[in-house]
């Protein structure tokens, strides 16, 4: 997506949450309804004065997609919360809450964009391979359970995890799961059942 792109799809998402139209959007931002026009259309790159004041206005609290209010949730939510989406054929977080990010040491330092492959053990790659086939990330599914493990053999942390797709305000799909920690030993229990994603069609 290129700049001018970015920018179309963000204003107008803003217009269509806050019900206005170009010409309020043109007011606020103090230039012509034409030129509003022209960017939501991704015709025109607008300046860096007119960039920051596009920056200053979304950043109000009050004119915030929606979903940055549901990324803040989780990000400092008390139960063991994330939120990943595939980006360029990779799976990565967007948030992790602060409660997950504590349960195990393979979390410690995790960050925006940090590849989920990179956090799970060997045998979990699968079940995230098998959700994006059954259409998490593009929200045919409406909901899938799995059972998966992080970190290495000796600080292994094993969890179950419900994930359901969800959307951002531009449509893009995402997977939001709430996870529970289990014993290994049911955790290897469910390995040996040759179980894999218990997947419901939306």
């Amino acid at each position: 997506m290129t700049s001018s792109e970015k920018w179309g799809l963000r204003l107008r998402a803003f217009r269509m949450r806050s019900q206005i139209k170009q010409e309020a959007l043109a007011r606020l931002l103090d230039i012509s309804q034409a030129y509003v026009s022209r960017l939501e259309a991704g015709a025109v790159i607008p300046s860096d004065e007119l960039t920051d004041r596009i920056k200053t206005l979304l950043r109000q609290r009050k004119n915030r997609p929606l979903f940055d209010d549901w990324r803040a949730t989780v990000r400092h939510s008390t139960a063991l919360m994330s939120l990943i989406r595939k980006d360029e054929g990779d799976i990565r977080v967007v948030e992790i809450s602060d409660a997950l990010r504590a349960a195990s040491p393979a979390f410690e330092h995790v960050a925006e964009g940090t590849s989920v492959t990179t956090l799970l053990a060997p045998d979990s790659h699968k079940l995230v391979e098998e959700l994006d086939a059954e259409g998490a990330f593009d929200g045919t599914i409406a909901r899938a359970r799995i059972l998966w493990s992080a970190g290495d053999l000796d600080a292994e942390a094993c969890f179950e995890a419900i994930n359901l797709p969800v959307r951002d305000d531009m449509g893009r799909w995402y997977i939001h799961s709430t996870h529970t920690k289990v014993s290994r030993a049911d955790y290897k229990r469910w390995l040996q059942s040759n179980a894999g994603a218990d997947v419901v069609i939306a």
